[in-house]
C-alpha cells in the first residue's frame, strides 16, 4: 500500500498505516514503514529510507540527505 503525503497535509491517517507499507513523500525518498507505535495523540512511525534521491527544497518534515537504509523516526499527529 503506497500512501501519498504532501507537505500541506497534516494527517497521514496514521491509524491506517502498517509495517511494510511504503510512504511516498512529494519530491522525497520512498520510506518503508518498519514500525507503528500508537501514542497520546500521535503515532511514532519508524521508517527505513529506500532511496537517497531527495531533491533540494523538498519537505522539511524529512531532512536529508539520508544514508542508505538509515532508520528515521517521526511522531505524526493523528
Amino acid at each position: 500500500m503506497a500512501v501519498d503525503c504532501y507537505p500541506q497535509t497534516r494527517s497521514l491517517r496514521a491509524q491506517a498505516l502498517r509495517p511494510g507499507d511504503v510512504l511516498v513523500i512529494e519530491r522525497g525518498a520512498p520510506l518503508l514503514i518498519v514500525e507503528v507505535q500508537p501514542a497520546k495523540g500521535t503515532v511514532l512511525l519508524t521508517f527505513r529510507v529506500r532511496s537517497v534521491e531527495v531533491e533540494p527544497g523538498g519537505p522539511s518534515r524529512y531532512v536529508g540527505p539520508f544514508l542508505p537504509d538509515q532508520i528515521v523516526q517521526r511522531a505524526v499527529r493523528r
